[in-house]
């Protein structure tokens, strides 16, 4: 009686996790991106006297524009006060800029993506 009630709690007990890990994804999709098309993310961290910026905007990356928001952002505060600023591809084709910059200046850094990236629709980035 014993091995008959064992046999059937392991049976219901395999069936159980069978049916848990068919409702678990086996893969996941490759194709997500960071950020949608014309979208952007703005992430911000304190560090010392600075605000460490990555934004993450959803346009082909192009140099060019790289460029372009270098200018704006630098021309927008001494060049001391703007530092590490770097423009790359990430993974999904779009745009990651990274930069240090000063406190409580996201409006300047917003007006500086948005001339840069018009298609975008307004940039978040936050105050600190």
């Amino acid at each position: 009686m014993v091995a008959v009630t064992m046999r059937a709690f392991i049976e219901a007990t395999v069936l159980a996790l069978i049916g848990i890990s068919s409702a678990i994804p086996l893969t996941t999709n490759l194709n997500r991106r960071s950020v949608g098309l014309n979208a952007q993310s703005c992430k911000a961290k304190s560090i010392g006297p600075f605000v460490h910026y990555k934004i993450t905007v959803g346009t082909p990356y192009d140099p060019k524009l790289c460029e372009a928001t270098s200018e704006k952002l630098y021309s927008n505060v001494a060049q001391q006060l703007f530092s590490s600023y770097t423009c790359n591809k990430v993974e999904d084709g779009f745009t990651e800029v990274k930069f240090n910059y000063l406190f409580n200046k996201s409006a300047k850094i917003n007006e500086a993506m948005e001339h840069a990236f018009p298609e975008v629709n307004g940039f978040n980035c936050p105050d600190y």
